[in-house]
């Protein structure tokens, strides 16, 4: 499982290996030399094409999971568990689990996983949020022209409230 877990003075990472890897905030981040958290840590930008096909084999792959799982179930049945309950009482545990992993799935991990995706396409400098970016600091530069107008206009009004 590749990721960052967040927290409050730590940031954790998970590496396929299983090695778990804390850096404390607190401490600097001096538990590893500068440039081997710059290896570590560096992610490559293959472009759209690497990331477009591997999309394009997981969602492939329901439909070949899909048909994987129901003869899988159609065996294990004939094989082992029809002699021990009905067919619709076996079908009925096999949709139970999945409701149940649907709930976990749903509930737990996919917040979990949009907000990765959420910060990972905000780092990646997506064109859309480097338009956002632009857009703030126009209506940020637009603001503060405002502002020195209003305090004009404000001064101006001072100045007829103090001659009258």
């Amino acid at each position: 499982m590749n990721g960052i877990l967040v927290g409050r003075n730590c940031h954790c990472v998970v590496l396929n290996v299983g090695l778990h890897i804390g850096i404390d905030k607190k401490l600097g981040g001096k538990m590893l030399p500068k440039s081997l958290k710059a290896k570590i840590f560096k992610q490559y930008d293959l472009g759209p094409y690497v990331g477009g096909f591997k999309d394009l084999a997981q969602r492939t792959m329901f439909y070949v999971t899909a048909l994987h799982f129901a003869l899988t179930v159609g065996l294990s049945w004939s094989v082992y568990v029809g002699k021990m309950m009905p067919i619709a009482t076996f079908l009925g545990l096999i949709v139970f689990s999945i409701l149940i992993a649907m709930f976990v799935e749903y509930k737990f991990v996919l917040p979990s996983t949009w907000g990765f995706v959420n910060r990972q396409t905000y780092k990646h400098f997506n064109p859309l949020f480097k338009k956002f970016d632009k857009f703030e600091k126009k209506m940020d530069r637009r603001e503060k022209k405002m502002d020195k107008r209003l305090d004009v206009m404000e001064q101006m009004l001072r100045d007829i409230m103090e001659k009258k």
